[in-house]
């Protein structure tokens, strides 16, 4: 990859970029409705095995993990969801199972 970079250096220089900011606007509103929606239902889907959780706790594991999930390697999010859950009681396993169910609804959708 940085070999292709640096044979390709002069090419990228000369690629046009322009920011515009209405874009922008327009879909973080987008982006954080989204974001809302899925932390709910998980916070639903994880109720369904485990109840001894409010939602709302879910809701925080959700939205504190997914960042993790940026990182190289995507499972970071995952695993901290597990860790946070078994700290709380929730075993690893409906987490995973959870987590699971939660990837193929994602491909599947």
């Amino acid at each position: 990859m940085l070999r292709l970079i640096l044979i390709s250096k002069e090419q990228l220089i000369n690629i046009p970029a322009s920011f515009q900011i209405a874009p922008l606007l327009l879909t973080l509103p987008l982006f954080l409705v989204t974001t809302l929606l899925t932390s709910f239902i998980w916070g639903q889907m994880m109720s369904i095995f485990d109840d001894r959780i409010p939602l709302s706790q879910h809701i925080v594991i959700y939205l504190a993990t997914l960042f993790a999930g940026r990182l190289p390697g995507g499972i970071w999010n995952v695993l901290g969801r597990i860790a946070w859950y078994d700290q709380l009681g929730i075993r690893k396993r409906i987490t995973t199972f959870v987590s699971i169910l939660q990837w193929f609804m994602i491909i599947w959708s």
